[in-house]
């Protein structure tokens, strides 16, 4: 289950646009028609959380490589979808000094974040998982875009 680095911005960008479909889809309901105007905070936080949010991701993807089952993986993925999600609402709110009344305030806006998030990270490790997941060719080979990952996939092989 080894990835490029390609393979893996390709899944986090692929994670961040997911995140913003199924936000969207999630605000339309409790908040009504004013759903939309959420996006201009959204955007910026998610963005936030992508950068943040990516060099752990990758370092749990690193770490899972040996992990084979794919089942394994979108389940810690999904964990890790909505932990961010959580711990970026309540970044978000600590930073702005909005407590919106306490944890009681905020704690549906951080699970509609992350119940959002959840599956957005987990659809983002299908997309960027994508190649990795393909059945080899019959000589067994696949070509690899990153030279680095093919070295390190050699180290520990």
């Amino acid at each position: 289950m080894g990835f490029s680095r390609a393979e893996f911005i390709r899944g986090a960008i692929a994670a961040w646009v997911w995140f913003l479909v199924i936000h969207q889809l999630a605000l339309l309901v409790p908040m009504g028609g004013i759903g939309f105007v959420t996006l201009s905070l959204t955007l910026p936080w998610s963005f936030g959380a992508l950068l943040v949010g990516s060099p752990p991701a990758f370092l749990l993807g690193r770490a899972l490589r040996a992990e084979s089952r794919r089942w394994v993986h979108q389940v810690v993925f999904a964990i890790f979808g909505l932990a961010v999600g959580v711990l970026t609402t309540a970044l978000a709110l600590w930073l702005t000094g909005d407590g919106l009344g306490g944890p009681e305030g905020w704690l549906p806006i951080a699970a509609i974040v992350a119940a959002s998030a959840c599956p957005a990270v987990v659809l983002g490790w299908r997309f960027g998982a994508c190649e990795t997941n393909q059945p080899q060719s019959v000589s067994g080979a696949r070509r690899r875009t990153d030279p680095d990952a093919d070295y390190e996939d050699s180290l520990t092989a």
